[in-house]
């Protein structure tokens, strides 16, 4: 039991720092109308790293801050 209690405890500290640290973004892509961006994700090996450099290389290019 003590083992199950450690676990929820991390777990809280874990949403807890994820809470006060982390935004989360979602949104949906359309199998036709998004095909190219969907086949795109796919080949990358972290969809996450390509969505923020794509986007970080936008503001760049735009100086947006």
């Amino acid at each position: 039991m003590a083992t199950e209690e450690r676990r929820k405890n991390r777990n809280a500290q874990q949403d807890a720092w994820a809470k006060e640290h982390t935004t989360r973004v979602v949104m949906k892509l359309n199998h036709n109308t998004d095909k190219d961006i969907l086949e795109w994700l796919e080949c990358q090996s972290s969809k996450q790293g390509a969505i923020k450099e794509a986007i970080r290389k936008v503001i760049g290019e735009h100086n947006v801050k």
